[in-house]
């Protein structure tokens, strides 16, 4: 496998299957659980254990027995170079996206709007209010940091 430096982060690039051994999945499993398009998952990559990404595809090749998925990235605040004085559980949707092999997965996360996050009060959860544009490299939406 080739690895890819993502975010400052390694993670090990998907060899990509050919269209025609490709199909489309609507769920898998992985570690006894059920990942669907649209979870948000922690990704096991080598500069952070629990990078966060949202599933967007899901491919299968049963000729290989090979799982793929193609993931939108998070961003966390130490990722952003300048970005001062938000909350250590807030995250920043991005425009980038990776296909990586299931086995990355490490299981699933929990985003939510900075309204639900509040009430919450859960201390495992992220929370996500603006989107970092990773080729423009700037945030767009509010940073004003929350108690």
């Amino acid at each position: 496998m080739v690895k890819t430096t993502i975010l400052k982060m390694k993670v090990l690039k998907a060899k990509k299957l050919p269209e025609s051994k490709r199909l489309s999945r609507k769920f898998l499993k992985i570690h006894k659980k059920k990942f669907s398009v649209n979870d948000t998952i922690l990704v096991n990559e080598e500069h952070d254990k629990s990078a966060v990404a949202t599933i967007e595809k899901i491919y299968w090749n049963f000729d290989e027995e090979i799982g793929q998925i193609k993931i939108r990235w998070f961003y966390k605040p130490k990722d952003i170079p300048g970005l001062k004085k938000v909350h250590a559980r807030e995250l920043f949707d991005s425009n980038l996206r990776q296909e990586i092999d299931m086995e990355m997965v490490k299981g699933k996360a929990k985003v939510l709007k900075l309204e639900d996050f509040l009430k919450e009060n859960d201390k495992n959860a992220y929370f996500t209010r603006s989107f970092y544009d990773a080729t423009t490299k700037k945030i767009e939406g509010d940073t004003t940091p929350i108690s």
